[in-house]
């Protein structure tokens, strides 16, 4: 064939054209990149900023993310590649092929590596381990925006940890748009929660295996100072315990951020029997000089955990202060009682773990680990005990079988930053632990995921979305994280017709307020006591 000037001049101003609209990516399948890129010590720009060393539950999703230039993304597993791609800011892994991914990862006992490369530069390569254990397969949560006490939209999710498929159980948009919280499971078992509604839908859902209901107080609860607040459910599964707190708020400005914080002003312990429809207490656990919150059992139900402070409503030594300055006195010891299941019976001693005294803070919500009993996540703030607002960090409690009573605390430093991290979740094979952290802005809370190796826990990663920039965008905060087993079949058409017309007990009271009265009976003795020995 005969080739002339005009027919190869096209040719090569289509060539030309094509080349410029290649990514501007480097064309080479070798580590140390020989096309020119320059090799860095630091890890790529990307988002979320997971870094290296993580390591991964086997069944989790996608660690898709976003970069700001066009990448070049090479996979391998040790001296095999398994992928190496081109990818346009977005880096979307195919959901087979990530899960392709960490078996072999897994299998292999070796890291994922990944080659991040521009046009004139190799970042440091990012290992990514991938741990034996697996995560419970599901995560709920509640999405609420980050105001001072506002929920007009307000719902709880559920979240697919192996993939994306999120799924709302409630929306308080079908409720009147009230305040619905402290969803909480038995066991990691979603057939077996708890839902508390707020004004004006007041009430509490408990679902198990015989069905679902609606559980209210008596008019005379306001009178008793009794609300249903902060729950755990019993291991066994007849029994949750609620804390009864009466929250007060104020809200502060620091620099460019507006924070709202809560404390307690009565805060008691009870425990709703579910086979009797009952609530009961104990003495030690309604004190008036004291403020007792955040229930939380032992793997084998015996122990009940709490958290307890001295009221400053009661001394009048607080009462000079403001209401501000009341809140932040308030610091809460970790403290224990024991129960047995089989009777009910409450025992007559506080143990008191952790004094807040000693560690300069405040506890609040200890979570036992379900696989090892003498493991404990708790929260540490500056005061109080309300853990979602504007402080706090995570710690564990190691508890000795030889001396139950003289545990060690240890702060969480691969978890805590400058900014609060709160409601944590373990996994039932007590190998995860999933909780809140506003580290991104130190506004948003957002789901973290750590590796608890039986002694510490390693870096954390933020819950993996579809879209790799998704944290950028929203607008709201993850609150209580929950890991489960199972997934949920609640809907919010069923909690709806539930709350308004469902099967509702009105909760007896009749032992709460027999307990009360001998409170102040005792009281007025005493009383009495002191004031015939003063006059003697």
């Amino acid at each position: 064939m005969k080739v002339t000037i005009n027919s190869i001049v096209p040719f090569l101003l289509l060539m030309t054209l094509l080349a410029g609209c290649r990514d501007n990516v480097p064309t080479d399948t070798t580590a140390n990149h020989t096309t020119g890129a320059s090799l860095t010590a630091e890890n790529a720009p990307i988002f979320p900023d997971y870094g290296d060393s993580l390591v991964l539950p086997p069944n989790i999703a996608p660690l898709n993310f976003s970069v700001n230039e066009n990448i070049r993304l090479r996979v391998s597993c040790g001296e095999e590649t398994l992928l190496d791609k081109r990818y346009r800011r977005q880096v979307r892994f195919r959901s087979k092929t990530w899960h392709r991914f960490l078996s072999t990862a897994r299998e292999r006992q070796e890291p994922l590596r990944l080659d991040i490369s521009t046009a004139d530069r190799h970042y440091a390569p990012l290992r990514w381990f991938v741990a034996e254990d697996s995560i419970d397969p599901y995560l709920v949560y509640r999405l609420v925006v980050p105001t001072d006490g506002v929920y007009n939209t307000l719902g709880i999710y559920q979240r697919r940890l192996s993939d994306f498929k999120t799924t709302a159980l409630t929306l308080n948009t079908l409720s009147d748009n009230n305040c619905m919280n402290c969803h909480t499971f038995r066991n990691g078992d979603a057939d077996e929660m708890t839902v508390h509604w707020r004004k004006p839908s007041d009430g509490t859902l408990i679902m198990n295996h015989d069905g679902m209901r609606k559980i209210v107080l008596p008019p005379k609860a306001t009178q008793l100072n009794l609300r249903l607040t902060y729950p755990a459910y019993h291991p066994n599964g007849r029994y949750i315990a609620f804390s009864t707190n009466l929250l007060l708020g104020f809200a502060c400005y620091e620099a460019h951020r507006r924070f709202f914080d809560a404390g307690d002003s009565i805060a008691h312990i009870v425990i709703y029997d579910i086979e009797r429809n009952r609530l009961f207490s104990h003495r030690m656990l309604w004190q008036e000089d004291r403020l007792l919150s955040y229930p939380a059992w032992s793997p084998d139900g015996r122990t009940l955990y709490f958290c307890s402070a001295p009221s400053p409503y009661t001394d009048t030594a607080y009462s000079a202060l403001s209401e501000k300055e009341q809140i932040e006195s308030i610091r809460f010891d970790l403290a224990c009682i024991t129960f047995d299941p089989t009777t009910g019976l409450i025992g007559d001693t506080i143990h008191t773990l952790l004094k807040a005294d000693d560690y300069n803070g405040s506890f609040s919500l200890p979570r036992v680990n379900p696989a090892d009993p003498n493991r404990i996540a708790v929260s540490i703030g500056t005061f109080s005990s309300f853990p979602s607002q504007t402080y706090g960090d995570l710690g564990l409690v190691f508890l000795d079988d030889t001396a139950i009573y003289m545990p060690t605390f240890e702060p969480a430093t691969s978890l805590n930053t400058p900014e609060a991290e709160s409601f944590h979740s373990w996994s039932q094979n007590g190998r995860w632990l999933v909780y809140t952290g506003k580290q991104l802005d130190g506004y948003f809370a957002l789901p973290y995921i750590a590796y608890f190796d039986g002694k510490k826990f390693h870096k954390p990663f933020l819950l993996p979305q579809k879209e790799g920039d998704y944290y950028l965008s929203s607008l709201k905060s993850f609150n209580l994280p929950e890991l489960t087993v199972t997934p949920s079949k609640l809907t919010p058409e069923k909690t709806e017709k539930l709350r308004k017309n469902g099967y509702t007990l009105t909760v007896e009271t009749a032992e709460i307020e027999t307990l009360i009265q001998r409170l102040i009976q005792a009281e007025c003795r005493s009383r009495t006591s002191s004031d015939y020995a003063e006059a003697d």
